[in-house]
């Protein structure tokens, strides 16, 4: 699977013009002042959600076992949770793995030279998701030439994407858990501005 693999992706955008003011259905012929502040609006928006991002596990001291190029340990029993959080992603050991075929839990450190079992990216991490809002106001000047007020609302509901877990399973303090944000997280951001057409 690659890094970058989500295998769930829905997006969806609108574009959507309120029916009041000069050419539209509801205030057409409304007097100059209700059509400063109620005609020519435009509401747009976007919602993005992807499925999270895969990760594969590791264990703390496999430096030691790594004359095989990989660093995975094998997956002895169901490490999931019933409710994945930035505190526990999936189920980790109770303490470090210092031997070899040590077992606990779901995990087992492998024999030295070998393969650990778990996949390479089998687990998932936090899903992605953000919504996306602007609303536009024009100003008709004369025939050449319009005033447009923007605003653009980023993460309009301010949603943390978190990134992936630290994927060591027998780290203490940080196995399993959450400690950022994704990357392209951007925290709710709004911006005004007017775009003059001639």
């Amino acid at each position: 699977v690659s890094d970058n693999n989500r295998p769930i992706v829905a997006f969806v955008a609108i574009v959507y013009e309120v029916p009041f003011g000069k050419g539209r259905k509801h205030m057409s012929n409304a007097p100059k002042i209700m059509e400063l502040f109620l005609g020519g609006w435009q509401t747009n928006g976007t919602y993005n959600w992807m499925a999270g991002q895969p990760f594969t596990p590791s264990y703390r001291d496999c430096n030691a076992d790594r004359d095989t190029g990989w660093c995975r340990p094998n997956s002895v029993g169901d490490y999931s949770v019933a409710e994945p959080s930035q505190f526990g992603w999936f189920k980790t050991t109770s303490a470090p793995l210092t031997s070899n075929l040590q077992t606990d839990g779901a995990w087992q450190r492998p024999a030295r030279g070998t393969f650990g079992t778990v996949g390479r990216n089998e687990i998932f991490g936090p899903s992605f998701q953000q919504l996306d809002l602007s609303f536009f106001k024009g100003f008709a000047i004369n025939e050449k030439h319009n005033l447009q007020f923007r605003a653009e609302i980023y993460n309009a509901t301010n949603h943390t994407n978190l990134a992936n877990p630290n994927g060591c399973v027998d780290c203490p303090g940080v196995a399993g858990r959450i400690f950022g944000a994704f990357a392209a997280y951007v925290p709710r951001q709004v911006q005004l501005g007017l775009r003059y057409s001639f």
